[in-house]
């Protein structure tokens, strides 16, 4: 019986092998560049509503705010969500100056937190149906549809690449967004802000990434822009009623002040230097003594017994020099026993961090950390209800070495 040769030599199968591998490594490493999409938003599209406004120079707007989009990229990769919430803030003026759409980008998680990779919807944080009442609102997924998938890319951010950038995005959004290129002269280094961003009229979509520190020209119009644009800018309104409840419960019900303990060298210990945060420990308890005697001289000035401690949770050990002196100290460990709707949250610290300004914002006082976007975004919303937000220093009698750590 006569034999049948095969149809795949040794030597086909070795070729078709080595094949395969190649394909297979690079499936992987395309994998690796892109970074693994991290869960989907909700594809929910809030409704598109024209705003009427006119340029700062007073001509019409050809264009809606249908039509016309505007993403702020908001991450910082190596801080926490309210220096993007602060950016955020600043870029609602160029939205309604340029009478455009705001996109909706999620915030991440505290670069601290376990689940830092997480990116959070914006809607977890601010009103979007108050918002939506200044500017429409739609989500990165709207904008990608009718973008089709291409925008200009406004990078403020001078370390940062744009091809990381379009990365990032699509790890928090799983949208790859392409960029379309421009005139480059408008977007020379040499140009103010405000050249490149009028340069940009034309162009529908843009996404836009601020640096930590903003170079708008503050103009009489666009303070009063801004003015207008901070009246729609309210955490969501769950957060709300929980600062609210919150408030309620804690004092009960009298007047407190609020103190804002950042303790900054304790997020170095998360990075391995244990030896020098031992050290501040030590300092701040040996201290502590003038630290209370100052602290309580202060609240029989301002005829307040009882405080509202808010803290990190690596900044524990003021709670522990307070606590014996002062009967009345309460931290967000007592809403999460005394008030249902905030314990469903006791273990989500994104959710906790933003009801416990919401009740420093309805404290009598707050002293703060000057140096914190956290006492700074809180400073923010007191200034709206015309409340002071002190710093520490103007506790009096305050050690020196307190001051400096916080």
């Amino acid at each position: 019986m006569a034999k049948h040769s095969p149809i795949f030599s040794r030597e086909d199968v070795t070729k078709l092998f080595i094949v395969l591998c190649f394909f297979s490594f690079f499936a992987v490493f395309a994998l690796y560049q892109y970074g693994y999409v991290s869960k989907p938003l909700s594809l929910i599209t809030y409704n598109l509503r024209p705003i009427a406004r006119t340029r700062a120079n007073g001509t019409n707007i050809n264009r809606t705010a249908a039509s016309r989009y505007f993403m702020p990229v908001l991450m910082f990769l190596k801080s926490g969500p309210q220096h993007n919430y602060i950016r955020f803030r600043d870029a609602l003026p160029l939205v309604a100056l340029q009478n455009r759409t705001l996109v909706a980008y999620p915030i991440r998680n505290h670069k601290t937190q376990d689940n830092a990779s997480e990116a959070r919807n914006l809607s977890v944080t601010f009103d979007i149906e108050l918002l939506k009442q200044f500017v429409p609102v739609v989500t990165p997924y709207e904008f990608f549809r009718q973008c089709n998938g291409s925008a200009v890319v406004m990078n403020q951010r001078i370390r940062s690449k744009r091809g990381n950038l379009l990365k990032e995005i699509y790890r928090d959004t799983g949208l790859l967004f392409q960029e379309i290129k421009h005139n480059k002269e408008n977007s020379a280094a040499k140009s103010t802000f405000a050249r490149r961003l009028s340069s940009l009229w034309e162009y529908p979509c843009i996404i836009y990434q601020p640096r930590s520190t903003p170079y708008y020209n503050f103009t009489l119009q666009w303070k009063k822009t801004a003015k207008e644009a901070y009246r729609y800018l309210k955490k969501a309104p769950y957060l709300r009623s929980m600062g609210e409840e919150g408030a309620r419960h804690i004092c009960e019900g009298k007047k407190y002040l609020a103190l804002h303990w950042r303790n900054r060298s304790g997020e170095w210990c998360t990075s391995g230097r244990k030896q020098f945060c031992n050290f501040t420990r030590l300092n701040l308890v040996s201290e502590s003594p003038q630290l209370v005697k100052a602290f309580q001289n202060f609240m029989k000035l301002k005829n307040i017994s009882c405080v509202y401690l808010a803290f990190p949770p690596f900044a524990k050990k003021m709670y522990d020099i307070l606590r014996p002196h002062i009967p009345q100290l309460y931290t967000k460990e007592d809403l999460i026993k005394t008030v249902p709707s905030i314990a469903a949250y006791k273990n989500d610290n994104f959710v906790i961090s933003l009801v416990e300004q919401e009740i420093v914002k309805r404290a009598d006082k707050f002293i703060g950390c000057s140096q914190s976007a956290w006492t700074q975004f809180a400073k923010f919303e007191r200034a709206d209800m015309n409340r002071r937000t002190m710093s520490l220093r103007a506790v009096k009698g305050m050690p020196k070495g307190v001051l400096a750590i916080n």
